[in-house]
């Protein structure tokens, strides 16, 4: 049974997150999800240690990849067109649909993968191996002046950074404000709902593709110092590559923070509450900057991925990545920090100077050239942002590549 140590955890995992789901429905969508991807996870840690399933999987590999990507596009595209069958008039049967077709999805992607992630575990061991060989001492890295430099070098990369992030940021700008505005003007149709069902899936699907292809082009830049060869930054397969994983961290982050959130919120409330949104707000930054901790060390695969380094495996970044702690979570905290924190600040700033007295009967919604600017800030503050902590990745994934060079093959 020790072979299955990790699945069992993983499967433990799924189980407190399926009881949360049937225990507190407030929150049942988050912890239902948490707890189907803990239970796939799980059975592939059992196939991927499981002699009978090594073996079939080994034989039956290509038939996996068809069948797994057929599941895969099977049910992406049935739940999102169910539920743009269904439409938002329907919220109970719109996720529904949604949340299945994603699951049966995930099943495929997963199956799909099995080959590939048999022979990631058979390399994993021969890197650790060699890991273990490398006698240099694991380099300093001061996450306090490296997260500050990080920041700082986006701003003097200024010009590429307006080529990678700049067109993307302009193009997102537009949709959002011509669909918000398309629905503010038919507000009163009836064909507005589906339409903008329709757009917002459009939107949606650019966005998950746009933003792992600013990074890969931001880490390019920042190690190699390659800009887009067509000028604007375009999608490729490693941009593909990082979407899931970047998306699925994420999702995760982003379920943490409402599952807990709310709680924060009752307790405070209840313990000091002159001070209740304070505490709530500090609190949840902590639960976000120990999230970033965690997964600093997967994400240090990220740069060599943007790069072509097949060498340098996720069982190297795991491994290397715990011997430059404390500094690169740290690091990659105050990296992510620092432009979101000065764009909050100046806003702050901002509706201090421009505050008005509240109107007495609001009218709709209208949107002017002055919050499309707005927006545009907005998105150029979260690509600066990506900017930040792909730079930061990139130095931490330099220093660790310095110290194994020739180990890994």
């Amino acid at each position: 049974m020790r072979q299955y140590r990790s699945a069992i955890f993983v499967a433990a995992v799924a189980v407190v997150f399926a009881l949360a789901a049937w225990l507190v429905p407030g929150h049942r969508e988050y912890t239902a999800m948490f707890a189907v991807v803990c239970a796939v996870v799980a059975g592939v840690a059992v196939l991927q240690t499981w002699p009978a399933a090594i073996a079939f999987i080994k034989l039956r590999s290509r038939l996996l990849l068809v069948v797994g990507w057929s599941v895969c596009i099977v049910g992406s595209v049935a739940g999102l067109g169910l539920a743009f069958a269904v439409g938002v008039q329907r919220p109970i049967e719109m996720n529904l649909f949604l949340y299945a077709g994603l699951t049966v999805a995930l099943l495929g992607f997963m199956t799909a993968q099995l080959p590939r992630m048999q022979r990631q575990v058979a390399q994993s061991r021969g890197d650790l191996a060699a890991l273990k060989a490398v006698k240099t001492a694991p380099p300093a890295f001061d996450g306090l002046r490296e997260g500050a430099d990080a920041a700082l070098s986006v701003l003097r990369g200024g010009r590429a950074f307006l080529q990678i992030a700049g067109p993307w940021a302009a193009a997102l700008a537009v949709a959002i404000f011509g669909l918000a505005t398309f629905v503010g003007i038919g507000r009163n149709g009836n064909t507005v709902q589906p339409i903008f069902f329709g757009g917002l899936l459009l939107l949606l699907a650019a966005i998950y593709l746009i933003v792992p292809t600013v990074a890969v082009a931001w880490f390019r830049w920042s190690i190699g110092g390659r800009l887009p060869g067509r000028f604007v930054a375009l999608p490729d397969r490693t941009a593909l590559s990082f979407a899931w994983r970047l998306w699925f961290f994420l999702t995760l982050l982003g379920a943490a923070d409402r599952i807990v959130t709310p709680q924060l919120m009752r307790f405070a409330g209840a313990v000091i509450p002159q001070h209740a949104g304070t505490v709530t707000a500090l609190a949840t930054w902590a639960i976000d900057i120990l999230f970033v901790a965690v997964v600093g060390s997967f994400a240090l695969q990220l740069p060599a991925m943007a790069v072509g380094d097949a060498a340098f495996t996720q069982t190297a970044a795991m491994a290397e990545g715990r011997k430059l702690w404390p500094g690169l979570p740290v690091g990659l905290a105050l990296s992510l920090a620092a432009f979101p924190f000065l764009a909050w600040a100046c806003l702050g700033f901002y509706n201090e100077m421009t505050r008005a007295a509240p109107a007495a009967h609001p009218g709709p919604a209208t949107y002017s050239p002055l919050d499309a600017g707005m927006l545009l800030v907005g998105l150029m503050v979260i690509f600066a942002t990506i900017a930040s902590g792909a730079t930061l990745l990139s130095r931490a994934y330099l220093a660790a590549k310095a110290r194994t060079a020739g180990a890994l093959g």
